[in-house]
């Protein structure tokens, strides 16, 4: 009379009504575990491996040995400006963003 949904004998809105029950909790499932891996992945961050805000120290001995790669980046005594060690002026061991902001710092006369 209602002919087959598959091997079951329920009449076929019937089985599509289960199947789209099994396929909300099987979503429902599916969006839970990513929540709970955003809030653990999200947590960890927050408590474990954060970037600190500042720059290590600067170690004047150290070079970069590929062209291209990444650089070291220095703090401008002056205005406090990050910028490549490369494109710094440098004055006794301090950084200077610009030849302007080291003669502010060390200037002729002196």
């Amino acid at each position: 009379m209602w002919g087959y949904c598959g091997a079951s004998r329920l009449p076929p809105t019937r089985a599509l009504f289960l199947t789209g029950r099994l396929m909300g909790k099987l979503f429902f499932l599916i969006a839970s575990g990513f929540v709970v891996y955003y809030l653990l992945r999200s947590s960890a961050r927050r408590h474990g491996s954060q970037a600190p805000e500042t720059p290590p120290a600067e170690d004047h001995g150290k070079t970069d040995a590929s062209p291209g790669g990444p650089e070291d980046m220095v703090r401008c005594t002056v205005c406090g400006v990050y910028q490549p060690r490369s494109e710094s002026v440098v004055t006794q061991g301090q950084f200077f963003c610009s030849q302007e902001h080291q003669r502010q710092k060390f200037p002729k006369g002196h």
